[in-house]
């Protein structure tokens, strides 16, 4: 395991403080972080999801952007074509993690 690549998160309620224990691999002390990302999704200290959240819809609002971009220099497609391009492009996006 590299020890730059591992973090501790204190995971706790709002009002309980920061834990001031130091965790070590070894002889190493590992970092203390706020949040931690883990397989596309953003856990913070408090799980409020709120940076996650934002992350993602702001993802989503450029793909949402480029496809309609597309759109607009395309002549003759239907509506059931961008459609689509919205389906696999922006609530893919949208919906990851949204099981949290």
């Amino acid at each position: 395991m590299l020890i730059s690549q591992s973090q501790v998160v204190h995971f706790r309620g709002s009002r309980i403080t920061q834990s001031n224990f130091k965790f070590k691999n070894g002889k190493s002390v590992l970092d203390t972080v706020s949040d931690y990302k883990y397989l596309g999704v953003i856990l913070d200290e408090h799980l409020t999801l709120n940076k996650c959240s934002k992350t993602h819809s702001e993802s989503g609002g450029r793909v949402l952007g480029a496809i309609w971009s597309k759109f607009k220099l395309m002549k003759n497609v239907t509506v059931n074509t961008y459609s689509k391009l919205y389906e696999t492009g922006v609530i893919q996006i949208l919906d990851y993690g949204s099981g949290i």
